[in-house]
């Protein structure tokens, strides 16, 4: 049985909420490292809401995450030219992994 990444966890809640999102984390094989937007690992869009980046990772390093984050001049002018920041944090509800439930912060910025 195969778990499903936090990423993927994140992309269905976010579209199950009527977001069109799309993963906006790439990995680069040339320079062996991952490339992201503004830090962040999905974009979401919809209509009367604010362009929503998401930091996707488990419950137990969200606050490192944040702590990046603030440190990202990308992310800070996102958030200062009016898009959104979010940090999803999943940790699971059951040993055997089935069920997770997800913790939202929002980045308000340094």
């Amino acid at each position: 049985m195969t778990t499903t990444s936090p990423t993927q966890r994140t992309i269905s809640l976010m579209r199950k909420r009527g977001w069109l999102c799309s993963r906006v984390e790439q990995w680069n094989a040339f320079a062996r490292k991952r490339i992201d937007l503004c830090g962040c690992d999905v974009m979401c869009l919809k209509e009367g809401e604010p362009p929503t980046l998401i930091q996707v990772t488990t419950a137990s390093h969200r606050n490192n995450r944040i702590e990046k984050l603030k440190t990202l001049d990308s992310a800070l002018l996102w958030i200062k030219t009016g898009g959104r920041i979010v940090v999803h944090g999943w940790k699971p509800l059951t040993k055997k992994r089935r069920h997770y439930e997800v913790i939202e912060v929002d980045f308000k910025g340094a």
